[in-house]
């Protein structure tokens, strides 16, 4: 009997830490500064990312991302598609040389609560990277 019971509890452990992981813990506005890139006419260039993932519906999150910057402006319709810890976030637009569902970039948290950005179709547009990930890039504000 307590062999069983053992397998019970074992069994209800592993099926609550397989679950999806809660849609509403993306749920909220994030902010991204590029760093400032110096242009030759000795002025500061500067690109603002703003990511509001505002509603929810059939285990997907909807919002927007504005990028606002140096001779840019881009108003982007998207969706969150969740993963395990891992947030995809895709285009519902075809504007600004993008496709219905490509995926723009991917979020996910690492140790210490850091939000990990994965570049993907979008990347930092005043300063040319090599570099395919970025800790704490994104910030939730709420």
């Amino acid at each position: 009997m307590k062999f069983r019971n053992f397998l019970v509890i074992a069994l209800l452990l592993a099926l609550t830490s397989c679950q999806k992981t809660n849609p509403k813990k993306w749920k909220g506005n994030y902010l991204y500064f590029e760093k400032p890139v110096k242009a030759i006419a000795d002025y500061y260039q500067v690109m603002n990312w703003e990511l509001s993932l505002d509603s929810l519906a059939n285990d997907k999150i909807y919002g927007s991302l504005k990028i606002n910057g140096q001779q840019t402006f881009e108003d982007i319709a998207i969706y969150g598609k969740m993963d395990g810890e891992k947030l995809t976030i895709k285009s519902l637009s075809t504007e600004e040389s993008l496709d219905r569902n490509e995926t723009l970039f991917q979020f996910s948290y690492k140790k210490d609560s850091v939000l990990e950005t994965t570049w993907q179709k979008l990347q930092p547009k005043l300063k040319q990277s090599t570099q395919k990930s970025c800790s704490n890039c994104f910030s939730k504000v709420n």
